[in-house]
């Protein structure tokens, strides 16, 4: 029990001095915000109004769906005195089904208003991508994180290389940026 003790201890040794012999300064470090980018890229005005067109094609078909749920409740509300138990328990299921197809309807237009939006998204972000790598290559750099994905305590301006992404992108510096970070 004592040796394996002692060979833990001596091998945390070695892998602490092989660690702190890794030439780290050798690694240079860069940061984007490719959100921030992406908002830019004036491709995104086409992708925004596409998916707002497509969006109020769905919403116009869920409506329909509605507007004839909201007719067979009403005429239930109405006759429903009027019809025997039968006919009342028929037109309840019937309002129930129509209630389980909105909400299945909702469920599934959510779904392809998103794959929507991947598949619109995925070019641009595939040439973001792009961008990034020749710059980071370009500038020699290691590491790239990406300040929109994850949590980045302290960053050197030095070190930001949105502008040359940009540049690569043909962004003007004008632009205006929509996006909230």
């Amino acid at each position: 029990m004592k040796n394996n003790v002692l060979i833990a201890l001596a091998i945390a040794g070695l892998v602490l001095i092989a660690a702190s012999r890794i030439d780290t300064d050798s690694k240079k470090f860069g940061y984007v915000n490719s959100m921030e980018i992406l908002y830019l890229m004036p491709e995104m005005k086409t992708v925004e109004a596409d998916l707002e067109t497509y969006s109020k094609e769905l919403d116009a078909d869920y409506q329909v769906m509605i507007d004839e749920y909201k007719k067979k409740a009403t005429e239930y509300q109405k006759k429903e005195k009027e019809w025997s138990d039968a006919v009342r328990t028929v037109k309840q299921e019937e309002l129930i089904e129509m209630e389980q197809r909105l909400q299945k309807t909702q469920q599934a237009f959510e779904e392809e208003l998103m794959e929507k939006q991947q598949k619109l998204l995925t070019p641009l972000i595939t040439k973001i991508e792009g961008s990034i790598n020749d710059v980071a290559k370009e500038k020699g750099l290691s590491y790239v994180f990406d300040t929109s994905k994850g949590m980045l305590l302290y960053a050197d301006k030095a070190d930001d290389i949105s502008k040359e992404v940009k540049v690569k992108l043909k962004i003007p510096e004008t632009t205006d940026n929509k996006n909230p970070k």
